[in-house]
């Protein structure tokens, strides 16, 4: 860890903040307010003991009025706790959860994850490409793939699966998250985790590797009667890491009006379609040209990407509300070959079409879709909760020791390893490499009533 008494030098910076628990609108606004350097530095200083206002002041070489002012506001927003001394003063201490490693640590970790990362790609992933090969069958009466791309689909349910089926099933679990929560004011009740950004070098991309945000996006159409919701995974491999917080629930309800073609060319609607072909989900016909990028997996992107100082992340609902489908599914048609083609014709450009997976399978109807995991890859995460464990305990504060060991013991569905389990299979070749259009929306599911109508719009 950083000198703390050299941050007014060098401060440090905070990656995108995460959740693990029940949030609310309120509290990931809030979290928009956690980019600045005085924040953040803040929340460093007190993480490993408490510290009063003026301790952080002169910590940081700063006025006490202005990081008094910031403290409170920390404290109010249930960031900060108040320490009462024997001394009848009182400081602050930060319930974050940060974790700040050092080179040969993060070195450790990444051979930790890429090692047994390998032995689920060998032993599970090649049977979600067996079971589903040919892709789409046996999807296809229930789904929409764009320009019908199997390797599309694939990147999609590959992150699904490992999200939603990579857990142990502990019963009862040692260590529950649910006992670290902390309740705030607004109404959430979660843990809070990021991480201190670093300038060391690694014989690694750590940025690869880091994890970007997913959720589950809950909309109701204005009518009242439909439900839909997105599963979306934001991490290195897409482009919405510095996009998806401009992108709002009613996009989704838009494009799915788009879908039963109830989005007319009249001038009013004409900046909804040119929003939604912004944010990538609807595109050209022509795109299905658009040759990706050739590149090695180990460098999969020619820039280095800085993470974004602002847009939160956290992890979804352990039990998203079901949706149950029609009971006569549409018939897959979508993309080349299986007839009328999904169009949408926008002033002055050429036709467009969905750029997202939409299905009509509800979240567990495609999670039971997809192969068990084999107990020999669930009989890991015991092995893998202790070797990770054991490599980082000591990098944390006493009172947060239980924690990270609960947070290991879900180690296997990690993001750390999700996110290596999809290097490894660009590396195998099990997935190519992706159109920039394709990035846009990539690793997104949308759980719908109906498929994209394929009528063509007026």
């Amino acid at each position: 860890m950083p000198d703390i008494n050299l941050l007014s030098l060098k401060p440090i910076r905070l990656n995108s903040i995460g959740t693990i628990g029940f949030t609310t609108p309120q509290l990931m606004n809030t979290l928009y307010d956690l980019s600045k350097i005085l924040t953040q530095n803040i929340l460093y200083i007190t993480y490993y003991e408490p510290k009063s206002v003026s301790e952080i002041a002169d910590m940081l070489g700063l006025n006490q009025n202005l990081v008094e002012y910031e403290v409170k506001f920390l404290e109010y927003s249930g960031f900060l706790d108040i320490i009462y001394m024997q001394t009848k003063s009182f400081k602050y201490l930060s319930n974050i959860f940060i974790s700040d490693f050092p080179p040969h640590i993060s070195e450790k970790l990444h051979i930790i994850y890429s090692k047994y990362a390998k032995i689920i790609c060998e032993k599970y992933i090649s049977q979600i490409t067996n079971t589903l090969s040919p892709i789409p069958c046996p999807l296809s009466p229930k789904i929409y793939i764009p320009q019908n791309d199997s390797n599309f689909l694939l990147w999609s349910l590959i992150t699904f699966a490992c999200q939603k089926k990579l857990s142990h099933p502990l019963s009862p679990t040692p260590y529950p998250l649910s006992n670290y929560n902390i309740k705030r004011a607004d109404g959430s009740d979660c843990v809070l985790f990021t991480s201190v950004q670093k300038d060391e070098p690694l014989s690694f991309k750590e940025e690869m590797f880091r994890f970007y945000g997913g959720t589950y996006t809950y909309n109701t159409t204005p009518s009242g009667n439909t439900n839909l919701y997105v599963w979306h995974y934001n991490s290195y491999f897409d482009d919405r890491r510095l996009k998806w917080g401009s992108v709002f629930s009613s996009d989704f309800i838009n494009l799915y009006y788009v879908f039963k073609n109830q989005i007319n060319n009249d001038e009013a609607q004409q900046d909804i379609l040119h929003r939604l072909s912004q944010n990538g989900f609807l595109i050209d016909c022509v795109s299905s040209s658009d040759s990706p990028v050739s590149l090695r997996a180990d460098t999969y992107f020619t820039s280095t990407f800085m993470p974004p100082d602002t847009p939160p992340t956290f992890i979804p609902p352990d039990t998203p509300p079901t949706f149950m489908p029609p009971d006569t599914p549409p018939t897959f048609m979508g993309g080349a070959g299986g007839g009328k083609s999904s169009e949408f014709r926008i002033p002055n450009s050429e036709f467009r079409t969905p750029n997202m997976v939409v299905t009509t399978l509800s979240s567990e109807e495609l999670i039971n879709y997809l192969p068990p995991v084999p107990e020999n890859i669930l009989d890991l995460q015991p092995k893998l909760t202790s070797e990770i464990f054991d490599t980082i305990k000591a990098q944390y504060p006493d009172r947060m020791q239980d924690l990270c060991y609960a947070i290991c013991q879900n180690a296997l569905n990690s993001n750390d390893m999700i996110t290596r389990i999809l290097h490894q299979c660009l590396v195998d070749g099990v997935l190519k490499p992706l159109t920039d259009v394709q990035r846009k929306t990539v690793n997104a599911i949308m759980f719908s009533d109906v498929l994209p109508d394929l009528g063509i719009s007026n």
